[in-house]
């Protein structure tokens, strides 16, 4: 539910409401329904992984490991330096989610695109 709470307030953001008004409060509030319907509900994640650079994230990382994730999407310059592979904190998490990408929403929509394809 955490995630989610900061789902919406990040979409309610005046700098996002500002740049994509297509995101009112009702298309808002149906995406964050239907995330809730399709999603799967994790509680008491363990602390399994630290991110000194930004402890902020260290939820986000660790809801992944737990769930075995193998993508999240996000903007976040933070999360997306993991992937980078000169990443010491990256080799770190790919060491307990080997599975798991990092990516963009534009490098996401293209990586499901080639899978579904394939």
């Amino acid at each position: 539910m955490a995630i989610l709470f900061e789902i919406n307030g990040v979409l309610n953001r005046p700098a996002i409401q500002n740049r994509f008004l297509q995101f009112s409060a009702d298309r808002i509030a149906a995406f964050l329904g239907r995330i809730s319907n399709l999603a799967t509900s994790v509680k008491d994640v363990p602390s399994e992984f630290r991110y000194e650079r930004d402890p902020d994230d260290e939820p986000y990382l660790n809801l992944a490991i737990a769930s075995k994730a193998e993508f999240l999407v996000t903007r976040d310059r933070d999360l997306l330096d993991l992937m980078k592979e000169n990443n010491s904190d990256g080799h770190r998490l790919q060491a307990q989610a080997a599975d798991l990408r990092i990516l963009d929403p534009a490098a996401f929509l293209q990586a499901i695109a080639v899978e579904t394809k394939a």
